[in-house]
Formats: C-alpha cells, structure tokens, sequence
C-alpha cells in the first residue's frame, strides 16, 4: 500500500505469470503510460501501465518471463492527468481504453465499471485490479504523492469496489498503492486505504 505505482510492475507480471492470460484495471489519475523516450519527469512511476502491457520494452521487466497484458483487454480508469502529446499518443496508438472521471459523472460509476470488466473480462482468464489512491480527489485523500484536482468521489470510488466485490470470481488479483504518510491530513486517506483492503481482504 505504501509505496509509488511503479511497485505494481512486480504484482502485475507476477500476478499474469501465474494466470497466463489477464486483463487489467488501472485504476488512476495519470496515465502510467510513458517510455523512457517520451516520459517528461523521468519519474519511474509514469511508466507501469506501459511496462506491464509490454508497450515500454526497454528496461524494468527484463526479470519477467512471460505474456504481458494485452492492450486490448486493459483498461485506464479515473484519469484526469495524462501528459499531452506523448503520453496520449502512446495511449491511443496502444489502443488502450481510457475512462475518465467526466466518463464517470456523465454515465455513472455502475455502467462504467461494467465496461472495465467487459473489456477487461473479454477472452481472458480473469483481470487484475491496480488501485491507485490518487485516484480519488485529494480533498479526500490527500496522501498521495501527486494529487490531480477534479478526482473521484467517495460514493464513486466504493462504487466501483462494490462492483469488483460483486464479480469477484473475475478477480484475480488486486494491489492498492500510492499512500504517502507524509502528505497525509488528518489520517484520512489511511483510513480510506485501510477501507479499502479490509473490503477486499474480507470478501475477496
């Protein structure tokens, strides 16, 4: 839990490796889709997604054996902050599916977790769920190490775990990432992430 996105290229591939064929979640306000060629920080944590779709093929994964997420069974939910030109661009020639958090407001958080599970769920042999806390809006969870305004709601963000509770036999796998103590207010994002894991430890 504590920790950047970059610690799920190891839960991803590890998780894939064992099931053969996933789809997956990426839960978040960024995109996560950056190459060592197109990342404007340098910041290892903006290229996860493209390392465990296989789309970053440099570096990171040389310690995995195996298949990698296919782009079209992978899913970006909740994003607000993907760096423009590039990160979109490597987004959209991958033919990732991206979900906004205006997808989200405008069609409801039900109708938009199905279509993550559809896309997800389709032809593989279960989906692996990445649940970055930045996803929600730092005015509730302010402990994480790069807030973006304009993030989910609380109702939202339980929704969409109620969803992964209620087809959980899809499930696979699951890691929640991105507390940072250190920017926390008050405890509240721990006790949002601490929500979060005895949900999914308790039904999962």
């Amino acid at each position: 839990m504590v920790g950047d996105h970059s610690i799920a290229i190891a839960s991803a591939l590890a998780s894939i490796s064992n099931y053969n064929n996933l789809g997956i979640i990426w839960f978040d306000a960024h995109g996560d889709f950056n190459t060592f060629e197109t990342t404007i920080s340098g910041n290892i944590h903006g290229l996860p997604f493209a390392c465990v779709t296989g789309y970053e093929k440099k570096w990171l994964h040389n310690f995995h054996i195996g298949n990698y997420y296919h782009y079209q069974n992978a899913v970006l939910f909740g994003a607000r902050d993907i760096d423009e030109p590039n990160e979109l661009n490597n987004l959209k020639n991958a033919g990732i599916t991206i979900i906004t958090t205006e997808d989200i407001r405008k069609y409801g958080i039900d109708l938009m977790a199905k279509k993550a599970f559809n896309i997800a769920s389709n032809g593989t042999n279960g989906i692996h769920i990445s649940y970055d806390l930045d996803c929600i809006d730092p005015n509730l969870a302010p402990g994480v190490s790069i807030p973006a305004k304009n993030g989910l709601n609380l109702n939202e963000s339980y929704g969409f775990l109620n969803y992964i509770i209620k087809n959980k036999e899809k499930i696979k796998s699951f890691d929640l990432v991105e507390f940072n103590p250190l920017k926390d207010i008050n405890n509240k994002t721990e006790k949002i992430a601490t929500n979060i894991l005895n949900k999914i430890i308790k039904e999962l």
